[in-house]
C-alpha cells in the first residue's frame, strides 16, 4: 500500500495510536522513483521527527544513490541538518565509495563536520576508499585539519592500507 498510494498510507499511519504507529512506520516503504526527489522530500517532511523519519530518509537516499549518487547527494543536502540527514548522507557515500572511491573520499574530506555527525563515517569512507585507492585516501586524510578527527581518519586509512597488520598484537 505504501508503494501504490504512499500519501494515503502516510495519512492512515498518522491516525494510529503511538505503539501501533511504530510498527506501521517500519513497514512504510514508498517507492522513491515513483515519488521523485521533490515528492520524497515532501513525504519526508510529513513524517514526524524521530526514528521513522530517519529511517525513511535513509531508505530514500539509499534507493536514489543506487541509480545516481550525484542526484542523491543533491537530495540529501536539502534535508535539514540532524540525524536524518547524517544517516541519508551515509547511505549515499556508501554507494558512492563503491562507484567512485576518489570522489567520495574527496567529498567526505571536504565536509568533515557533516561527515563526523554520522558514526565515524568520514573514517569509514576514507578507509573503504583506501582499500580501493590508498594514495588518494591517504592524501585526503592528510588534508584534514589537525586534530582528533584527522588522527582517527589517518589511523583508519593506514590500517586499511596495511590490511590490519599488527592489529592482533597486544
Amino acid at each position: 500500500w505504501s508503494q501504490s498510494d504512499p500519501s494515503a498510507a502516510l495519512a492512515w499511519i498518522q491516525t494510529l495510536p503511538n505503539l501501533t504507529q511504530e510498527s506501521a512506520w517500519q513497514a512504510f516503504r514508498p517507492d522513491s522513483q515513483q515519488l521523485g526527489a521533490e515528492g520524497c522530500l515532501k513525504m519526508l517532511e510529513s513524517v514526524p521527527p524521530g526514528p521513522a523519519r530517519t529511517q525513511l530518509a535513509f531508505s530514500f537516499a539509499d534507493e536514489m544513490a543506487r541509480a545516481d549518487t550525484s542526484s542523491a547527494l543533491q537530495w540529501v543536502e536539502q534535508i535539514p541538518a540532524g540525524e536524518a540527514r547524517s544517516l541519508a548522507l551515509r547511505a549515499v557515500l556508501d554507494k558512492w565509495v563503491d562507484a567512485d572511491p576518489e570522489a567520495a573520499v574527496q567529498y567526505a574530506a571536504a565536509h568533515p563536520k557533516e561527515a563526523s555527525r554520522s558514526d565515524d563515517f568520514l573514517a569509514l569512507t576514507i578507509s573503504r576508499g583506501a582499500a580501493q585507492d590508498n594514495e588518494s585516501a591517504l592524501g585526503s586524510a592528510r588534508e584534514l585539519p589537525a586534530g582528533k578527527e584527522r588522527d582517527i581518519v589517518a589511523m583508519q586509512a593506514i590500517h586499511s592500507v596495511s590490511g590490519g597488520i599488527g592489529s592482533d598484537a597486544a
